[in-house]
């Protein structure tokens, strides 16, 4: 009865894994160099200790004019316990949702089927990279550092897929771009898509995201 008593204690007083402050993150995002869109991203605490971002998205999609709105749901430790979005395409009106139980996803994509998806191999969590969203990016240093860069399984809401992603590279590229102040640090995310991140090591907060096969990048605005 006594260890029981202490082990729950001990997990009580467990700290929480470290995260971007509470507070609002501003982008700009830029393909071939010219404006495609802004996001504003707002980090708060939940009462029951874990984080909710939430996120609004403006741009074009192929042209046509493009609002996404997204809430992500942290536990203490990073993992993801649910994630809604909205987008709007011009007159088309999409949602998708994820809802998280232990090793199972239950993913409803824009299109409104539903799929399950389970961890599989190595991968011990889930992560979420939406399309013209940042939030799952933003996420990522702190979460890669808190899982101690494992393999995780990237959910697309919006196409309703899943992809393995890993973490590629902890060394900065020979050049670094002219808003990335000389302090931070870099990460790059191995999969479909090579992209990479550029964020303050002791603040977790991603300056910029380059995504070179689409000539992309996200800068944070101050």
């Amino acid at each position: 009865m006594i260890g029981l008593v202490l082990s729950a204690l001990v997990a009580q007083a467990a700290p929480a894994a470290r995260f971007p402050a509470a507070g609002t993150y501003n982008y700009t995002a830029t393909v071939a160099g010219k404006n495609a869109g802004q996001m504003a991203l707002t980090v708060s605490s939940s009462a029951t200790g874990g984080l909710t971002l939430a996120e609004n998205a403006s741009g074009s999609f192929s042209g046509t004019p493009a609002t996404a709105k997204s809430t992500m749901l942290l536990a203490p430790d990073l993992s993801l316990t649910g994630y809604s979005a909205n987008y709007v395409v011009g007159a088309r009106n999409m949602q998708a949702n994820i809802a998280f139980k232990g090793t199972t996803a239950i993913v409803t994509g824009a299109a409104g089927d539903t799929q399950t998806m389970t961890l599989a191999a190595d991968a011990n969590h889930f992560c979420v990279i939406d399309p013209g969203l940042l939030s799952g990016f933003f996420a990522a240093p702190a979460q890669m550092s808190a899982w101690n860069d494992k393999p995780v399984i990237a959910i697309v809401p919006a196409f309703g897929q899943s992809v393995p992603l890993t973490v590629g590279s902890t060394t900065a590229p020979a050049t670094r771009p002219a808003n990335v102040p000389a302090s931070d640090a870099y990460l790059s995310l191995a999969g479909p898509v090579t992209v990479g991140l550029w964020y303050d090591p002791s603040s977790l907060v991603v300056d910029e995201i380059d995504v070179p096969s689409q000539n992309a990048t996200i800068t944070r605005t101050r």
